[in-house]
């Protein structure tokens, strides 16, 4: 009678801890699920910009404006600016914009939980045509920038496009296809602006500018 006694209590404890590890397992799962989940939502639109906007700040302030209910608590820390032709870059006209408006949540997740809107403008159509709304961890979209730009001043992209030019010009006039992308970003590495050329889909050249 006592042993059968000890076995029960044997195989109680048993059940009990392999109860144990099992929950604990799940709960781990369900924390690390939770830790690297993100999700991304886009959307295809036709909101036109007022006031004709022309600098950058310039759209900055409309499309903060045209999607203000959803932008009102993101602060801009991204910018890109593209190019579609050699033509364009020889005439400093960028034909389309992308401007990343984004916040940090909090420390949930890796490096962090963020949200943000990523906004597509048709510059010579004066509209957003686009936009994506991403919440996750930020560690997978690092390359937004994690603070905000105020200095509109400092992003003269006129000048870093024609500072990287010259050594590619020849080669880009040459070729069938060819757009530049001039973009900025403000995080705690460093705050620049970098300059890309492609030909026919590659990339030919790339440069960063530290911004002052």
């Amino acid at each position: 009678m006592k042993n059968n006694k000890n076995f029960k209590v044997f195989l109680y404890t048993g059940i009990c801890l392999v109860a144990s590890i099992l929950i604990i397992l799940l709960a781990a799962t369900f924390y690390m699920m939770a830790y690297t989940s993100s999700s991304l939502k886009s959307e295809l639109v036709d909101i036109p910009l007022d006031n004709d906007p022309q600098s950058i700040e310039e759209y900055y302030v409309e499309v903060k404006n045209s999607m203000y209910s959803e932008l009102k608590n993101l602060q801009l820390t991204y910018v890109a600016l593209s190019l579609n032709s050699f033509e364009s870059i020889r005439d400093n006209h960028y034909n389309n914009m992308e401007l990343v408006f984004s916040r940090y949540k909090n420390s949930f997740g890796e490096g962090g939980r963020i949200e943000y809107y990523k906004v597509y403008i048709d510059t010579d159509k004066k509209v957003i045509n686009a936009y994506d709304y991403y919440e996750g961890a930020s560690k997978s979209e690092s390359g937004i920038g994690d603070k905000e730009i105020t200095d509109f001043d400092k992003l003269k992209y006129e000048s870093y496009l024609n500072d990287a030019l010259p050594d590619y010009e020849k080669m880009l006039k040459s070729a069938e296809g060819c757009n530049a992308v001039v973009d900025f970003i403000n995080n705690d590495i460093s705050n620049c602006c970098g300059v890309s050329f492609y030909c026919d889909d590659l990339r030919v050249y790339n440069e960063n500018f530290m911004i002052d």
